[in-house]
């Protein structure tokens, strides 16, 4: 019986050992992957930041129509003269 023991206990330890090794090389994985995460999801917010979200004209039903977009200028304004 001490035999069996014996051999069943290294056997236990040495799973173990190897699954503690796998848990270790996962642990820096996952470190790894969540780095990278975590700067993809700064960048994302900041691309997000910097656009406009909106419905497709083609989205909408029935739809309105044909939309244009035109750029148009304003002119400068000048201040009024101030008087003392």
């Amino acid at each position: 019986m001490i035999e069996v023991f014996n051999s069943l206990n290294d056997k236990i330890n040495k799973v173990v050992a190897d699954q503690t090794a796998v848990n270790a090389q996962q642990a820096v994985y996952n470190c790894a992957a969540n780095s990278s995460i975590s700067v993809l999801q700064t960048q994302v917010a900041q691309l997000l930041g910097m656009t406009k979200m909106v419905i497709p004209n083609s989205s909408v039903c029935p739809g309105w129509g044909n939309a244009t977009v035109s750029v148009t200028t304003t002119p400068a304004t000048t201040p009024a003269p101030q008087h003392n």
